[in-house]
């Protein structure tokens, strides 16, 4: 799964699980997850604030870093 910026919205806005499965997935195929993770947060952070969903994003940030 390439996380562009449509598919970033479009899990942003979702149901929180719906929107935990899809991140999860996307790290699952990455070596070191840790690394994928913080690199998808500088990407991640920057859309949810153009759209007003930080709150979203750091409740799904938080769940993948306690997985990691």
């Amino acid at each position: 799964m390439k996380m562009t910026k449509t598919a970033i919205k479009n899990l942003l806005t979702a149901d929180y699980m719906d929107a935990l499965a899809g991140f999860s997935a996307y790290l699952a195929d990455k070596k070191d997850m840790e690394s994928a993770l913080y690199r998808l947060d500088e990407r991640v952070w920057e859309i949810a604030g153009d759209l007003d969903l930080e709150e979203e994003w750091l409740r799904i940030y938080s769940a993948l870093m306690c997985a990691v």
